[in-house]
């Protein structure tokens, strides 16, 4: 559709008939998912941060890349993107040589 609307606004100067079939076909097709249930998405944001004892040592937070169906799905990107920067975060510890117990905890909250 938003095609659609884009190719039409090219000829707003000068339209033709042919625009006009095209523009009420267009409006045909939205009047009728208007009554349609459709998925809402969304791309949300996530945020984390990491602390060592009481030190916080990393922080994040960044608009998804991927457009997630529903607000469970995003909470897991979340999840799966502070892991992967979790694992970096004790490889770096590990390789400055840094003690870290491996029973580590991750809180999550989702205000959905």
């Amino acid at each position: 559709m938003a095609f659609s609307v884009q190719k039409l606004s090219q000829f707003m100067q000068k339209p033709k008939s042919s625009h006009m079939e095209v523009a009420q076909r267009v409006v045909r097709y939205v009047k009728g998912k208007l009554g349609q249930a459709c998925p809402l998405t969304r791309k949300s944001v996530a945020g984390f941060f990491i602390k060592y004892d009481d030190s916080l040592v990393f922080w994040k937070s960044k608009k998804q890349n991927i457009i997630s169906g529903s607000p469970v799905e995003s909470e897991y990107k979340s999840i799966a993107s502070t892991e992967t920067e979790l694992i970096w975060i004790l490889g770096l510890f590990k390789d400055i040589g840094v003690a870290v117990d491996l029973s580590v905890n991750i809180h999550t909250d989702s205000n959905t």
